[in-house]
């Protein structure tokens, strides 16, 4: 997603043999969020990040790291805007 700004939701499905909407529930919920912000385009079976999203790529990113997740509440040695 980082480099390419795009993510192909049945490439990743197929590579690790999983439902990616059920998998990743948690983050198209939040994506559905940015898209409202104009962020990322989410369809279907894609995510495009979008000209305006590119400033907020590490953000976007987030949706997907469950680390991140996990630590929210705890202190982080950087931040995003």
């Amino acid at each position: 997603l980082m480099c390419d700004l795009h993510l192909d939701f049945e490439q990743v499905a197929s590579r690790w043999n999983l439902s990616f909407h059920n998998y990743f529930s948690e983050a198209i919920t939040h994506l559905e969020e940015m898209a409202q912000d104009g962020l990322v385009t989410l369809a279907e079976k894609n995510l495009a990040v979008t000209p305006t999203g590119r400033l907020f790529l590490r953000n976007i990113a987030t949706a997907f790291d469950a680390y991140y997740r996990l630590s929210e509440k705890k202190i982080r040695y950087s931040k995003t805007v």
